[in-house]
């Protein structure tokens, strides 16, 4: 995801420094809201080589009993 943020008027060193500072805390509080939602969907789309290992595993001791 991409966010292209141009502001065409200059702003002081202190609004950058406090807005920075806003954001930053926005983040902090929301990732600790929401950070076992994050995670479980982080997994879902990048598996852990742990976790494909033991699915790997998982299934094939399950075609080993079909036989």
């Amino acid at each position: 995801m991409t966010f292209n943020f141009s502001y065409t008027e200059e702003i002081s060193n202190e609004a950058a420094y406090e807005i920075a500072g806003f954001l930053r805390e926005l983040s902090y509080s929301f990732e600790g809201i929401y950070f076992s939602q994050i995670r479980a969907h982080q997994r879902a789309i990048y598996p852990r080589r742990l976790d494909l290992i033991e699915n790997w595993e998982e299934g094939k001791d399950d075609e080993e009993r079909t036989f």
